[in-house]
């Protein structure tokens, strides 16, 4: 009378009566009354059975569970003790009640629940500062556990290589990650899953038409399994695949759920992309800023809180962190005569949320003075309110280069001046010259003097030229060792641009009259350079020996008037020439104003 399952045992747990469903569910037969429990073929999974009929008998307990059949229905079972009407224990009844329906459907939820729960492990795993390789073997483990498949993998396209490269696996043998890899056309699953840009479900790999199984499936006797594309329709990061060694069919929300993963595993390996080009542009604009030597700072106007890294505190000459930063105090650093025009452009900057461009002094805290670039922008769009952000670098080596280097072309318009000058007084001296091809050699090897010192003026930046160096670099024309045969004495000159092209030519003719005539000529002669300060006047003298004799000659040569009268007239200089037996002796006396020496 009743579609619930029912057996009745006696004591001896002989089988009395049963119901319909009973016989249908257990197998019993009308001729199984009579006969023990024990001797029946139960076609239930119900391994308790005996054991709970033992326990309800002895303890008058009722027990339950839940058990399945050999057809994959599922029943709550209940043992329970029989009683007459007048309260005799006679033997128990069991009962099945099918419960496939709810079964399954709990089964389902919580299967559901437990993927969930999965799916957003992993995404914890994401959000912390885990490496990559770890949340995909996290994501195989997931995918293996919340759908009860043998293994699951990784893989990451490589368009160059025509591949997908294996990042992550689970449950495949003989498989290197990292080196083993399928192809990424109709040849494998991976491959046709990129294909289609849409999820691949396989329930029988073997009789598969839309693409060819890779060896990697085949050899693992992969038979079904799901794909989904990681990353967007457009540019696509990789595949991820779970596979069973039996036929298995996934559902809708199985599906869901690999996508689910998937997409966990291409928002953090988008925002890992992401950090990664964050550091390297960071790390670019740290290499920028050391390089440039550049400092930064941000303002908030409205509580005037300021920012300063420590390349700016250095700048004002402090210790990083020695003040507090604000922008009252960084006035305090600007030169006076430019805090008004900064406070300014700041202010236009602020109030039109415009870019703020300055160049101005400042004085260090060592009293310095230092020419700064001030750059910036004002944000207004900022979740944390408006912000003034920018940076300063020194200029002061290059204003003092644009100095130096206007110093420099006017010193060089002068000297220009000033060797024509000199050029002009030469040719004038030798304006009686007797021989036209004497005076071109003359005048050539004077000229060439006149470019050694240009040149030595040249390399020191027209700063001068030491006497020392003026005389060595005359001998050097003659002879490399020449130089070692004069000897000098007292402190050395270093001589102004004029008293260096001046003194130059005098030198000039000094060796060159040695050389034909003097010290020079003989291979024991020697010259002394001897040099002496006396009050406000610089005295050089220049003594030869051991050369031939000398006689005081009957008419002044060319060489002999610019020693005496060119040196005289352009550097204000009394010049005495003596010529006596022993040698020739010159005394050039010169006024310091006018060579403007420094002693070395």
């Amino acid at each position: 009378s009743t579609q619930l399952a029912v057996l009745f045992l006696d004591k001896r747990l002989m089988i009395r009566r049963f119901t319909p469903a009973a016989a249908d569910l257990l197998r019993i037969l009308d001729s199984d009354i009579g006969r023990p429990i024990s001797d029946l073929a139960v076609r239930v999974n119900d391994a308790r059975l005996f054991e709970d009929v033992d326990k309800c008998i002895s303890s008058l307990a009722t027990l339950t569970a839940h058990v399945s059949s050999v057809d994959g229905r599922w029943f709550h079972r209940q043992v329970l003790p029989y009683r007459t009407s007048d309260s005799r224990i006679e033997g128990v009844l069991i009962t099945y009640n099918d419960i496939s329906d709810l079964y399954h459907e709990t089964e389902l939820r919580g299967r559901r629940e437990r993927q969930q729960r999965a799916v957003a492990t992993l995404g914890r795993i994401g959000l912390s500062d885990a490496p990559l390789s770890f949340l995909f073997d996290a994501a195989c483990r997931c995918l293996v556990e919340g759908l009860n498949c043998a293994m699951a993998k990784v893989l990451r396209h490589r368009p160059e290589q025509g591949d997908l490269l294996m990042m992550a696996q689970r449950g495949f043998r003989d498989v290197e990650v990292g080196v083993s890899a399928v192809p990424d056309g109709s040849d494998s699953q991976g491959g046709y899953t990129l294909i289609s840009r849409q999820p691949v479900v396989v329930t029988d790999l073997p009789n598969e038409s839309r693409f060819q199984g890779p060896e990697l499936l085949t050899r693992s006797g992969v038979k079904s399994g799901v794909s989904v594309v990681i990353g967007s329709e457009d540019t696509p990061w990789g595949v991820l695949g779970v596979h069973a060694t039996d036929v298995k069919q996934f559902s809708d929300d199985d599906v869901a759920f690999v996508q689910a993963v998937a997409n966990v595993l291409h928002g953090v390996i988008t925002n890992a992309n992401f950090k990664q080009q964050l550091l390297e542009n960071s790390e670019r604009l740290r290499l920028a800023l050391d390089a440039g030597r550049i400092a930064t700072w941000n303002w908030d106007p409205r509580i005037d809180l300021a920012q300063w890294d420590d390349r700016l505190y250095t700048m004002m000459g402090l210790e990083p962190g020695a003040i507090p930063p604000s922008v009252e105090k960084f006035h305090s650093f600007i030169h006076p005569d430019d805090r008004e025009y900064v406070l300014r452009e700041q202010t236009e900057a602020v109030e039109r949320g415009d870019v703020f461009d300055v160049e101005f002094r400042i004085i260090d805290s060592q009293g310095h003075e230092r020419w700064l670039v001030s750059k910036g922008k004002m944000f207004t769009e900022r979740a944390e309110g408006p912000r003034l952000i920018g940076l300063s670098y020194e200029i002061t080596d290059l204003k003092q280069s644009a100095a130096r280097l206007a110093t420099l072309l006017a010193e060089l318009d002068h000297r220009v001046q000033n060797m024509l000058t000199v050029m002009g007084s030469i040719v004038n001296l030798a304006d009686k010259e007797e021989h036209v091809a004497s005076f071109k050699a003359n005048l050539r090897q004077r000229l060439l003097s006149l470019a050694r010192t240009h040149s030595m003026l040249s390399h020191a930046q027209f700063d001068g030229a030491s006497l020392r160096t003026r005389i060595i670099e005359e001998c050097a024309p003659y002879s490399g060792t020449m130089a070692e045969r004069i000897r000098f004495e007292g402190k050395d000159i270093r001589l102004n641009p004029q008293a260096a092209q001046t003194l130059g030519m005098a030198i000039h003719e000094l060796v060159t009259n040695g050389l034909k005539y003097g010290a020079l000529s003989t291979d024991n002669g020697m010259i002394t350079a001897r040099t002496e300060t006396k009050d406000d006047r610089i005295i050089i003298h220049w003594v030869e020996s051991g050369g031939p004799p000398v006689s005081t000659p009957t008419e002044i040569g060319f060489g002999m008037r610019v020693i005496r009268d060119l040196v005289q007239y352009e550097l204000d200089a009394t010049v005495t020439v003596d010529f006596r037996e022993s040698g020739l002796v010159c005394h050039f006396d010169l006024p310091l104003e006018a060579i403007e020496h420094t002693v070395e």
